[in-house]
Order: C-alpha cells, then structure tokens, then sequence
C-alpha cells in the first residue's frame, strides 16, 4: 500500500504545483474587479468571506449574498505561497458594486421544510434550549438568540451548532450502533447510510454534509464487508480525490473534522472494542460495544481540531469542550428521537422532549459558566 499512497501524494503535489502556474497572472499588489457567481461563502464572528472562483475576499459584519448570487466587487491582489498552492487569491481592501440575488430552485421549500422542524422544538422546549437542539440536529443557528450565540462563540463551543463531518458521522455511528441489536450488520450498514443521508438532507444538503455523508458511506461499506484495508483505502482515496479537486480543502474546518470522525471510527474504535472485549464488564461492557465506542472513537481524534480552530485564543474553551463535546451524541439522539415523534403527533414528542431539555439545559449552564 505505500507505494500506492507515494504516488497519490506525488500526484497532489503536482496539483498544487498547477495551482501556482495558473494564478501567476495575479500579480502582487495589483487591483483586479471580480465578475461572476458567488461559489461559496463562509461566515465567522466578525466577517464573510466570499469566493467567486479562484478569488476571495473578507467582508465585514453578515453575509450579503448566498451561493449562486451575482456579484461584482474590487480588490488588491494578495496571499501567499500556500494561497497560491492551494489554487486561492486573496483580494484585500475589497469593495462591493453589485449584488443581484439568483433564486435557486428547491431551496424554498427546502427552507420551508427545516423551518417546520424548527418550530417543532420550539412548540415543545422552551428558549435557548429549543435554539441550541435545533443547532445541534440541525445546524440551523439562526434561531439562536443573540446573548447565548454570544457565550457559545465565547466559550469556544460555537461548533457544536453547525452542521460538519463530525456531526454526520456521529448519526451514522449511533444508527447503526441501534440497528445492530436487531439487524444484521450489513442491513444495519444500509439504514446507518440512509440515517446520514436523511441528516444530510435536513442540515440544508450543503457541501461539506455531503461529503461527510459519502466519506462515512465508504467507510461503513468496507466494515460490513468485513475488511478494514478496504475501508481504509476507500477514505484515503476519497479523500485524495476531493483535495485534488478542490485543493482549498485542506483548510476547511469541516473537511479537517470528517477525516478526523471517519479516522477514529476506523482506526480508534475497532482497537477500543478489542480492548473492552478482553474484559470482563458485564452489562458496562455491552454498552460501551454498542453505543459509546464509536462516539468516544470520534472524538477522541476531533478534539485536537476543535481546540485548535474554536478553542485556541481561550484555555477555558478546552476545559468547556471536554465537559460538553461528550453530552453532543446525546443530545443528538434525543432531540432526533422528540423531532420525530413530534413531527408524527406534538403531544406524543412531549415523552421525550423532558429528557432533551435535561441534557439542553445542562449544556447552556455549562457555556454561561464559561
């Protein structure tokens, strides 16, 4: 396998050699005005960062446009070697001229729809806990209110609330770590597929879900088979092909967390188990096989990105994470089982909804604390 993997690696660094070539027209310091659709954007705490293309450019404050927008800006060209391997010119002291919003279809009623959800949970919990479920099944924020987005930026544990790799393979974990006591591990592997394709599509279906979901499919795929080379190949290799084509990837948090969350279900979790195996822990240990594994797998490999981009300009946000990180997957399974059974009739989501709330609450204590 390690040649395979030299040539991959050989492969990539003449991708971002390619990359270098292509943007040597943008000369340092030069002005250059951006015509075109908006490819993506990106919202932090205090800016937007909007790519047309290969160009980028950071705005103050909220975003103003969404993906397939028109948008006409000006910009100096700036960035760096790495910019410039990963296929990306910054534009600095950038100012927008244009902004013509493109309807996309289906995403009306696709907003329609996770609205609905939303209002589920606000009809059944109350403020900020109906807010912070629907961020973490969801990844919808916008619901959240000011003060308590405010303290979840503030204690390093804003991540929690979007919608990531880490998220979607925690849903297939927990789904086929349930199916498993009913099923036979290769049905199991298709309804823990299904369950990350239904998540994907209720987080709003956007980029970095999907490729969550396809790189969890893969993995998963490969343990029902029975071979973890095979699983282990199939992410490498997925993984190389979205780099290659998308070398900019590299940076992306989302991405950072989905190979990190299929790695510690691949690698961690199958020598966790063989570990708990030679044990003898009763009914502690048949918990831990089925449903704790995986989850404890993922983050284990996770925490190290989540400190690094959330948690690094404050300690506490490392002390915070490991208090509430663990009470996620939790707080996931619950609020997914209330959303269902409130979708299906308000009242029967009630049973539940206590149990959601308890866990909620307890998260926004512990992020006011901190």
């Amino acid at each position: 396998m390690g040649w395979r993997v030299g040539i991959l690696g050989a492969l990539l660094l003449l991708r971002l050699g390619v990359n270098c070539a292509l943007v040597a027209a943008y000369k340092q310091g030069g002005w250059v005005r951006v015509t075109g659709k908006v490819f993506n954007t990106y919202q932090s705490m205090t800016e937007c960062t909007i790519k047309v293309g290969k160009l980028g450019a950071k705005f103050p404050g909220w975003c103003p446009v969404g993906k397939g927008d028109k948008i006409i800006f000006l910009g100096k060209v700036s960035g760096s070697l790495i910019d410039r391997g990963l296929g990306r010119v910054w534009l600095d002291e950038a100012q927008i001229i244009l902004i013509e919003p493109v309807e996309i279809r289906g995403r009306e009623w696709l907003v329609e729809k996770r609205e609905r959800l939303v209002g589920v949970y606000q009809k059944l919990l109350p403020e900020p806990e109906a807010a912070l479920v629907a961020g973490i099944v969801l990844g919808q924020k916008g619901s959240l209110p000011d003060d308590f987005y405010q303290s979840l930026v503030n204690s390093g544990t804003i991540h929690i609330v979007v919608a990531s790799g880490y998220n979607v393979m925690i849903v297939g974990a927990m789904v086929l770590a349930l199916l498993l006591y009913l099923l036979k591990r290769r049905v199991a592997t298709g309804g823990a597929i299904m369950g990350m394709l239904v998540y994907a599509l209720l987080a709003g279906a956007e980029a970095p879900v999907l490729r969550a979901t396809l790189m969890g499919g893969l993995i998963f795929i490969g343990l029902a088979i029975g071979r973890r080379e095979v699983s282990w190949w199939s992410l490498l290799l997925a993984g190389w092909l979205m780099v290659m084509i998308e070398p900019v990837l590299l940076e992306s948090i989302s991405f950072q967390l989905t190979v990190a969350a299929s790695t510690g279900l691949l690698v961690v979790a199958p020598r966790f188990t063989d570990w708990i195996e030679k044990r003898e822990w009763g009914w502690v240990k048949l918990l831990l096989k089925t449903e704790l594994v995986p989850t404890i797998s993922a983050q284990m490999l996770t925490m190290p990105f989540i400190w690094w981009h959330f948690g690094r300009v404050n300690w506490w946000g490392v002390l915070t994470n490991l208090v509430v990180l663990p009470l996620v997957p939790m707080v996931m399974l619950l609020g997914g089982v209330t959303l269902i059974l409130g979708l299906i009739w308000l009242p029967l989501g009630q049973i539940t909804a206590w149990l959601t709330y308890s866990l909620a609450h307890l998260v926004v204590l512990i992020v006011k604390v901190f």
